[in-house]
C-alpha cells in the first residue's frame, strides 16, 4: 500500500475513531456504578430581642417612659416616703437588667436626702406584699446616685432570663430630722433601666 493510500485510509478512519471514543466516554459516564449526595439546606440566622417597660409606680406599662413616680412638695426634715416601680422584661435571649440614673441634682437638699433602693423579683405594685428581705441595690444620699450613669456602673444585676419576667424596685427616700441645709431647693433624679443580652 502506497503512502498516499495509507493517508487516505487514516483520514477516513480518524473521524469514525473519534466518534467511537466520544461515545465510549459518554456511555461510561452515564452508567457509573454508584452515586450518593448529602444535603443540608435552608440554613438561616435570626437575631434575638430584648425589651423593657415600666409601670411608673402603679400606672400603666409604657415602653419608652412613664410619668414621674415622685412629685413631692414642701418637704421638711423628718419627712419620708416610698414607691415601687414594676419593670417588665420580655426577651427571647438571656439578659441582665441594671438601674441607671440621669439628671441627678447636686445641691444641699439632694446631698442631705437619703435614698434606699431595694429589688425583688415579681410584681409588687404600690409596694403591696413587698418581700421582707429584698435585695438592696443602693443605700446612700440622693446625690450619690449621679455615679450610676451607664451600664458599667449601673445598680443591681437582675438576671431576667427569657420570656416575660417582672422585677419590682422600691425607692425609699427620707430627709433626716437633723437636716439644716437645702431649704427652698429642689432635688431631682431620673431612673432608667437598661437591658443587655448575656
Amino acid at each position: 500500500m502506497s503512502a498516499q493510500s495509507r493517508r487516505r485510509t487514516l483520514r477516513a478512519v480518524a473521524p469514525v475513531a473519534g466518534l467511537l471514543a466520544a461515545g465510549l466516554l459518554v456511555w461510561q459516564g452515564s452508567y457509573a456504578a454508584f452515586s450518593a449526595t448529602t444535603d443540608n439546606a435552608g440554613n438561616s440566622w435570626a437575631a434575638g430581642s430584648v425589651k423593657l417597660r415600666n409601670d411608673g409606680a402603679g400606672g400603666s406599662f409604657a415602653v419608652s417612659s412613664t410619668p414621674a413616680a415622685f412629685t413631692v412638695a414642701a418637704i421638711k426634715p423628718g419627712d419620708s416616703g416610698a414607691k415601687c416601680i414594676v419593670v417588665e422584661s420580655t426577651a427571647d435571649i438571656g439578659n441582665l437588667v441594671k438601674l441607671e440614673t440621669a439628671n441627678v441634682s447636686s445641691n444641699a437638699l439632694s446631698g442631705a436626702m437619703t435614698m434606699k433602693i431595694d429589688f425583688a423579683a415579681g410584681q409588687f405594685a404600690n409596694c403591696a406584699s413587698f418581700p421582707a428581705s429584698p435585695t438592696n441595690v443602693y443605700n446612700s444620699t440622693l446625690s450619690g446616685l449621679a455615679a450610676a450613669t451607664n451600664w458599667s456602673n449601673g445598680l443591681g444585676n437582675w438576671s431576667a432570663g427569657t420570656g416575660t419576667k417582672y422585677g419590682t424596685y422600691r425607692f425609699s427616700w427620707a430627709l433626716p430630722g437633723g437636716a439644716t441645709a437645702g431649704m427652698g431647693q429642689t432635688a431631682t433624679a431620673d431612673f432608667i433601666w437598661e437591658q443587655q443580652s448575656s
